[in-house]
């Protein structure tokens, strides 16, 4: 399985790796910024923009992999929501890949349990599994909105959105149920302590969709983790909050 892959800059490698129903357009944005300084390796996940392939069973560990095939041997993994479920289990999976993590509004699982109240309801979550199957663009559209819900300077986020991921294909229904499905059935919160490299949680105080309880929690459980909580910031603080985005990166990959 070959995904789309496109490399910008030279210096250190850093991975970039979206979230759900999005694609590496996403991050044009900063891309020219981190280019100056890095070797931004911007991939497209599993039936996502214009990697037109899917995966087949034990989905995460799929995407991981396929992720792994197009990027560099070493590097920093940063991954956004979705992204960074699939960035923690390739250094799960491949710890001598990932020098580092950076995960963006991530969480070790996205649907809350009995001891876990920190996720989307379970049936809030089913209830938007349903809906997608009935109409897709409604419901990306719908998702889009929930990620900048509360947060600061919402309305011009929400515009960034749109606009960005106007540039590619939108994801076909099978890509979306199958990226649904790891968020519904992925709990990584008992292997939190097997990931050994550091990592940098970035998490938006307003973020509605992945409350900052989870990425406090994470913080608690990864060996060696830091919290950079980005003040009034939603779900996608590299968009409402770049310069901040941008600084708290280098900061953590200079250490």
């Amino acid at each position: 399985m070959k995904l789309y892959v496109e490399s910008h800059g030279n210096g250190p490698e850093l991975v970039l790796i979206h979230g759900w129903g999005l694609h590496g357009g996403i991050w044009k944005s900063i891309t020219a910024d981190l280019a100056k300084r890095y070797r931004v390796t911007i991939i497209d996940l599993p039936g996502h923009g214009r990697s037109r392939v899917h995966a087949d069973d034990d989905m995460l560990a799929a995407y991981a992999e396929a992720v792994a095939q197009v990027a560099p041997e070493q590097a920093t993994w940063l991954g956004w929501s979705l992204g960074a479920t699939v960035a923690m289990r390739a250094a799960l999976d491949m710890p001598r890949r990932i020098e580092r993590l950076i995960l963006v509004a991530a969480t070790p699982q996205f649907v809350a349990g009995r001891d876990w109240p920190a996720g989307m309801k379970a049936a809030e979550f089913d209830a938007f599994a349903d809906n997608l199957a009935h109409d897709v663009r409604a419901t990306l559209t719908r998702f889009l909105a929930l990620q900048v819900r509360d947060a600061n300077d919402a309305a011009n986020t929400l515009r960034q959105l749109r606009a960005l991921i106007a540039n590619r294909p939108l994801p076909g229904l099978k890509a979306l149920q199958q990226g649904l499905d790891i968020l519904r059935h992925t709990n990584l919160r008992d292997e939190l302590a097997d990931i050994h490299c550091p990592a940098l949680l970035i998490h938006g105080t307003k973020d509605s969709l992945i409350p900052p309880h989870a990425a406090q929690a994470m913080q608690s459980a990864l060996p060696q983790a830091t919290l950079d909580l980005i003040h009034e910031a939603g779900h996608a603080p590299f968009l409402s909050h770049k310069q901040r985005f941008l600084h708290a990166i280098d900061g953590f990959i200079d250490d």
